[in-house]
């Protein structure tokens, strides 16, 4: 019945666009008529309910490690993004580094690569180096995740030279900081 009801204002042919600005009160700003902003009319800085812009996403991470030749241990860790959003309807592109460290194992590695993803779902992947008593690896990591406000889950899968590899299990807990809008 609503629709009804709005169909004459639907199929009435577009009103002129009138914007009234109050002298005594500058900062308020009337619009009547017209069906769409002006072309002039600087673009919302929300799509959605998400903002728009350069972000600096910082935060720290919890995993569960484990390695076929080592015991399963617990991954304590700091990471930073770049994150450029929106790139297209919902998409994100942006690159990280992150520093973790197993307490168990006593390793500690360090990553650097890419990410992107749509909406809250992503994946990221980069170069891996791990240092520990046995000496410095370097290899490849890649992270699906998937991504609750501000609290982050994945699973990171990485490949080391001479044939090691880890995996993790875990959450980051990261907050944006907005650096700049889009133009």
């Amino acid at each position: 019945m609503q629709l009804l009801a709005a169909l004459p204002l639907l199929l009435s042919p577009p009103q002129e666009l009138q914007i009234a600005v109050d002298p005594e009160h500058p900062e308020v700003v009337q619009y009547s008529g017209g069906r769409a902003m002006p072309d002039h009319y600087p673009s919302p800085r929300h799509r959605g309910h998400f903002p728009e812009g350069l972000f600096l996403p910082v935060g720290f991470g919890v995993a569960s490690a484990s390695h076929p030749s080592s015991a399963t241990s617990l991954d304590l860790g700091l990471e930073a993004s770049v994150v450029v959003f929106p790139i297209g309807p919902g998409n994100w592109v942006g690159a990280y580094t992150d520093l973790y460290h197993e307490t168990k194992n006593e390793l500690t590695r360090a990553s650097l690569g890419l990410e992107a993803g749509w909406a809250f779902i992503g994946v990221d992947g980069g170069v891996v180096m791990q240092s520990s008593d046995r000496g410095t690896h370097w290899g490849g990591v890649v992270r699906p995740m998937l991504t609750m406000t501000f609290i982050t889950f994945f699973t990171r899968w990485g490949w080391l030279k001479d044939d090691e590899r880890f995996l993790e299990i875990g959450a980051l807990f990261k907050f944006p900081i907005h650096l700049s809008e889009l133009d």
